[in-house]
């Protein structure tokens, strides 16, 4: 699903953010920890006030869309163009689907480890049929490493000059044990 930039779940009573996930196409990085602070007061701050959860925040061009449930707030922030409904219902599917997922860790069982919960970025690409910048990071970096390797390897250069050095090394005993 084109249009989707980040994914967040926020602890409503921390404003931890335990899980996060971008997107290609993100135009600018955006801090976890800084917009999980903002979302979550401004939920709590809406709630008081109104007595109604808030529904998204809109820019020009794009908007954060907002499910909110007693314990965690999720959000997505979107292309202003994608339907907000739609991205709403996702946000509702993705919060069941981790409450259940990682219900044992989750409550009075959380300790804390937000890494605990990475696995749960597999099914996200699976639901927004888009690869994250997670995983085009870790091709990039199991293929930077692939490389390394194969240099290594196969670089016949660095074999000769440990050869040529252990020669000198060789010739310069011999030279040093003549007259």
């Amino acid at each position: 699903m084109e249009g989707i930039y980040q994914f967040w779940i926020f602890e409503k009573a921390t404003s931890l953010c335990i899980f996060e996930q971008v997107f290609e196409g993100l135009p600018k990085s955006v801090d976890s920890d800084l917009i999980g602070a903002y979302l979550v007061t401004l939920a709590s701050f809406c709630e008081n006030l109104v007595s109604e959860n808030i529904d998204s925040l809109d820019s020009e061009s794009m908007r954060i869309i907002y499910f909110s449930r007693q314990d965690f707030i999720l959000a997505m922030l979107v292309d202003k163009n994608l339907n907000r409904h739609t991205a709403r219902q996702m946000l509702e599917r993705l919060y069941y689907l981790f409450t259940e997922k990682y219900q044992d860790l989750l409550g009075p069982h959380f300790d804390g480890d937000v890494a605990k919960f990475e696995d749960f970025a597999d099914q996200i690409e699976t639901i927004f049929n888009m690869k994250t910048l997670r995983f085009q990071q870790f091709l990039r970096t199991s293929a930077d490493h692939l490389e390394t390797e194969i240099t290594e390897l196969f670089d016949f250069r660095k074999e000769r000059e440990e050869r040529l050095k252990r020669m000198k090394q060789g010739t310069d005993k011999v030279s040093s044990k003549q007259p």
